[in-house]
């Protein structure tokens, strides 16, 4: 089981992508930060809040979590990027030209 789990690993950053841990309990604002192409400025949190089904009262419920695991970064210019994420990889999104 140890060396399967070790496999996956390995498949996952050899194509590019790193782990989305989904008991995080940033992932819902994560996975819609990597849709948004790995940056979310602060006038679209309210936006992303919305289409999560959320208020804008729960974001910090989520954005905490991730940049205390250091999986969501302050990148200046009133931006969030999300980096070490499925394919937000580097603080960019890595797309099949990347790889």
């Amino acid at each position: 089981m140890f060396g399967f789990c070790i496999t996956l690993v390995a498949s996952g950053i050899a194509h590019g992508q790193a782990a989305t841990p989904e008991a995080h309990p940033g992932y819902p604002l994560a996975q819609a930060i990597a849709a948004r192409g790995c940056v979310l400025h602060q006038d679209d949190v309210g936006m992303v809040m919305e289409e999560l089904g959320l208020g804008d009262a729960d974001f910090p419920q989520m954005a905490v979590p991730l940049m205390q695991t250091g999986f969501l970064r302050p990148s200046g210019d009133g931006t969030l990027t999300l980096v070490n994420w499925g394919l937000c990889v580097g603080g960019r999104a890595e797309s099949a030209a990347d790889q």
